[in-house]
């Protein structure tokens, strides 16, 4: 009989708050009525989209992808009620942020990029959007249609901000839609998104790779930073004579900082400029714009200045005769004449107003500013800053002190803090009742509480308190979930009270002289005269085990560790372990070994050889018959406890493997590794059955709950994981095949992106440097998901064509039967039961409405040219009959277009074609009829509204011409 397995599934990501590739964005959320749920920062860790409420510093939702599919979040960008994050392959999904059914929805899904995404802007009626990534391509989506319309080409490294400018031209009377990109090439980019074309390159005059730039609208400039500490101002501007976009770097001024420019930010509304660079310096700009005599006196003093500076250079003057060249003349009716015709010195416009550092002991990431009102000021900016610790600081900065200088912003909130490691998290341990959890890093040890609830499959965990102690290398939590032990780095074991939060004992005397590795305990030790106790096991780099019991002290009446044996080995002592009977010990050393000792005698049983390098941990089954052990040679070993023999070496994973467990009761067990994966074996079969791929990190640790129902993980990315059992069954041929299968699509989907880009990189033989300069082309991307949606559309056609054939020979035969007069009538063929009583038109239509929206043209990429002259057939009904007609149109215009000459080519496709386009017009003029009628209601309502209650509307308003 074949073994079936329960399957896990992810319940949750926790203490992950803040990543090290994502910006944070401040946005609102709203009810379906319209009211405020509350204010949040939305902030990106890993795969997941993080919601903390401003308020009350919890997080209330979170977004991600259970199997981590699209990579790391790397791009938010909130516009009114539209969230976008760009993910590390390229897909971008956006939210609505209007809350239905008390969850924030996905509303589309676009995968256009061949990497990372780096930068997302909306545009200004928010009904299209741009995306910039490190594939250097810009790529332009309609999302009314659901649709990337085309993709933009002209940089040569990656894209690293976009923003939109418009323009009224005065020839046409339309307002132009400018889309400005920067790139680390150093090139700003103007592109006219109607006509999908590069109207102007701008830099200066040593190419600077633009870090990241704000456009300031009223002024029509454009600030930009780069790696160092100057602030480049560049004008746009349209041409007089032609009305064509034109930009000159116009001048610039220099920053506090002298570090690498990370972020900037102009707010209209404020008329603020914020940046912060990577030396922790954060800056607010004033942006001057309607004080016109306050810019004129500052452009007469800047003229003097100048003029001054020019005259001793001219005259070379020393310092005894400065004080006779201080009055210099200026024409000043020249600048007033420069600055009502724009040609003046820009920088006038701009005031510092304030910088400083912000405190903290790690690199600053992002940074999000928002004005609001506090009880002790009216006009304060909120400043967000996170940081590469996992934490966001909340500042305050009253913009109405009169001391700009000397005023600090003061820190209101820590987001972050009790939850969040600022380091990798290195170990994780359940307590025995799975009350509780632990998880140790270098910076602190956090305690968690766990609500699992197995009938209703929730599984909550709740972090309750945050333990101060660095250097923490080994965890375990003592039986009653009453104190947490814990190993230093210097040696120390320290006991900590979880209820009152404090230290109750601190070994000081008997402590190990170098790092604690590890920390064992047995409930009911065989020792005579230690049955009954807790004896707990430490082992340390400085060669030496040491077992101590807890006793409660006669003076002060607390609970501290006391020394019971000590034993040294021949080497590092890398991991301890006691048997589950309590008749042994295990320990593992730096030269590979691993020793099997009694442990009332302390007295050697077996010595265990085999691997190749050190062993980093080990586990013990609950029948006390199986030992497995992982090492830094990527091997798992199964041992019997009995002899000492090895059962099975299985290569496991790629590379050092860091922990492994046995789940309780059973002889299935789970390791992971630096490769980031999770895996979970058979010991009796030495079969592998599931792997955990979805980190971003080394995985340090993992932890099982005492019956297998829950197991979490630690890893290097800050995050903690937590899997949850299932009723689903799984068998291990079935998995198997699914991982082959994910292998494979992974396979498939680099080869598109090879070919594709072979295609778009074509060889011109009549240009100089023989590669065609495309500006614009179709945005495509073929994936493994449009893999999945072609391969049903195909199966799809096939049991249609062939259910088409057989009805086709059905009618054939019948009308040779009438003929002849025969009464032997062949029987009506039967439809297939996968057409579920639906006929062919409907199958088809099916699987083509199962696919995405944004990926119809990408799913029909995969279709051939018979595939598709066959699908052709059943859009011709569909358009026909007016079924489903946005979706068969699309279709129709997609192959029409891509098979354009082979169609023509063709005599029996033709009335096809026709039948097509007749129809598609005729229904086109409907439309156009039903929108006009529905424009002249409006048109007419409103003046309703407008006009005086006893006026009245004639009958000439419906015949009015409308326009869209």
């Amino acid at each position: 009989m074949v073994k079936a397995y329960l399957k896990y599934v992810q319940a949750d990501v926790i203490g992950g708050l803040v990543g090290n590739q994502c910006n944070i964005e401040y946005c609102s959320v709203q009810y379906e009525d319209g009211t405020v749920k509350g204010f949040y920062l939305v902030s990106g860790c890993n795969e997941v989209i993080v919601f903390t409420n401003i308020n009350t510093g919890e997080v209330d939702f979170k977004l991600y992808d259970p199997e981590a599919i699209n990579g790391q979040v790397r791009a938010l960008k909130v516009s009114k009620n539209l969230l976008a994050a760009g993910f590390n392959d390229g897909t971008i999904k956006i939210y609505d942020l209007a809350l239905e059914e008390y969850e924030i929805k996905e509303v589309h899904k676009y995968s256009f990029h061949r990497s990372a995404i780096t930068c997302i802007t909306f545009f200004d009626d928010n009904t299209r959007m741009a995306s910039g990534s490190q594939d250097t391509y810009i790529v332009i989506y309609d999302l009314i249609s659901d649709i990337a319309q085309f993709k933009l080409m002209g940089h040569n490294e990656q894209i690293t901000q976009l923003q939109n400018l418009n323009f009224n031209n005065a020839s046409t009377g339309h307002q132009q839609q400018i889309l400005i990109s920067s790139s680390k090439d150093g090139m700003l980019k103007f592109w006219d998104i109607d006509q999908q074309s590069c109207l102007l390159n701008a830099s200066d005059q040593y190419l600077s790779p633009i870090e990241d730039f704000a456009v300031i609208p009223e002024l029509k400039l454009i600030i930009a930073g780069s790696q160092d500490n100057q602030l480049r101002l560049f004008r746009v501007f349209l041409e007089q004579d032609t009305q064509q976009v034109s930009c000159k770097l116009v001048g610039g001024f220099k920053k506090d900082s002298g570090s690498k420019l990370l972020e900037i930010h102009y707010s209209q509304l404020d008329r603020l400029i914020t940046l912060i660079s990577s030396d922790n310096i954060f800056e607010i700009i004033k942006v001057n714009i309607d004080k016109k005599d306050s810019l004129i006196k500052k452009l007469l003093r800047l003229s003097k200045r100048k003029a001054l500076k020019r005259k001793q250079r001219e005259e070379d003057l020393d310092q005894e005769v400065e004080n006779e060249v201080k009055e210099v003349i200026i024409d000043k009716d020249q600048i007033l004449s420069d600055f009502e015709s724009g040609n003046y010195d820009v920088s006038v416009h701009f005031s510092k107003q304030l910088a400083f550092e912000m405190d903290s002991q790690t690199k600053i990431k992002s940074i999000s500013t928002q004005k609001i009102k506090t009880k002790s000021a009216l006009n304060t900016l909120a400043i967000f800053a996170a940081f590469h610790s996992n934490q966001i600081q909340w500042l305050n900065y009253d913009l109405d002190s009169e001391k700009k200088d000397k005023v600090i912003p003061k820190t209101q909130k820590i987001f972050g803090e009790l939850e969040s490691h600022k380091l990798a998290i290195r170990s994780v341990q359940i307590s025995e009742n799975d009350g509780i959890m632990a998880t140790a890093s270098f910076d602190s040890v956090k305690v968690w509480q766990i609500d699992f609830n197995s009938q209703q499959e929730s599984l909550k965990m709740r972090c309750s308190q945050s333990i101060d102690q660095q250097n923490v290398t080994a965890i375990m939590i003592i039986p009653g979930n009453k104190y947490v032990l814990m190993g230093t780095k210097d040696g120390s074991l320290i006991l900590h009270d979880i209820q009152s939060n404090d230290v109750v004992f601190e070994e000081v005397k008997n402590k190990h002289n170098k790092e604690i590795w590890e920390l064992a305990m047995h409930t009911n030790p065989q020792i005579p005269d230690a049955k009954g106790k807790l004896m707990i096991a430490s082992c340390s780099s400085d060669k030496t085990i040491k077992f101590w019991t807890l006793v409660q002290s006669t003076t002060t009446m607390k609970v501290k560790l006391q020394l019971y044996q000590k034993i040294e080995s021949t080497d590092e002592v890398m991991g301890v372990k006691f048997s589950p009977d309590g008749k042994y010990f295990v320990f593992s050393l730096l030269d590979q070994t691993m020793k099997i000792c009694y442990l009332d005698s302390m007295k050697l049983s077996l010595n265990l050889y085999g691997h190749k390098l050190p062993i980093l941990s080990f586990d013990i089954s609950s029948d006390n018959n199986l030992l497995v052990s992982c090492s830094a040679d990527k091997n798992i070993k199964i041992w019997g406890m009995d002899f000492g023999d090895i059962h099975k070496s299985i290569f496991a994973h790629q590379d050092s493997i860091t922990c492994v467990r046995f789940i309780k009761e059973t002889h299935y067990f789970m390791s992971c590794s630096k490769d980031r994966e999770v895996k979970f074996f058979d010991a009796d079969t030495y079969d592998e059955v599931f792997v955990f791929d979805n980190f971003f990190g080394e995985v340090w640790g993992l932890a099982c709950s005492s019956i297998g129902d829950f197991f979490v993980t630690v890893c290097a990315d800050k995050c903690i994981r937590v899997w949850r059992q299932t009723q689903e069954q799984v068998f291990i041929d079935e998995e198997r095949e699914r991982r082959e299968e994910k292998a494979m699509l992974k396979d498939a989907e680099k080869e598109y992106q090879e070919i594709d880009l072979a295609k778009q990189n074509q060889l011109d033989p009549f240009s100089k440097d023989k590669i065609m300069k495309i500006e614009t082309i179709a945005a495509f991307k073929k994936t493994s998901e449009n893999l999945r949606y072609g391969e049903d559309l195909m199966e799809a056609l096939e049991m249609a064509e062939q259910f088409k054939e057989e009805i086709e020979q059905y009618e054939m035969q019948l009308e040779e039967c009438e003929k002849s007069k025969s009464k032997n009538r062949p029987p009506k063929p039967k439809a297939s039961p996968m057409f579920n009583n639906r006929n062919i038109f409907q199958h088809v239509l099916i699987h083509l409405k199962a696919i995405r929206t944004s990926e119809i043209e990408n799913t029909l990429r995969f279709l051939n040219y018979k595939q598709c002259t066959q699908l052709l057939y059943y859009l011709e009904h569909l358009i026909r009959n007016n079924i489903d007609l946005d979706l068969a149109t699309r279709c129709a215009l997609y192959i029409l277009e891509a098979y354009q000459p082979q169609i023509q080519m063709t005599t029996e496709l033709i009335p096809l074609v026709k039948s097509i386009s007749q129809n598609m017009r005729s229904h086109y003029k409907q439309m156009r009829d039903i929108i006009g009628m529905n424009v002249s209601a409006l048109k007419i309502l409103e003046k309703e509204v407008t006009q005086a209650a006893n006026q009245q509307i004639s009958f000439k308003d419906f015949n009015q011409p409308f326009s869209f």
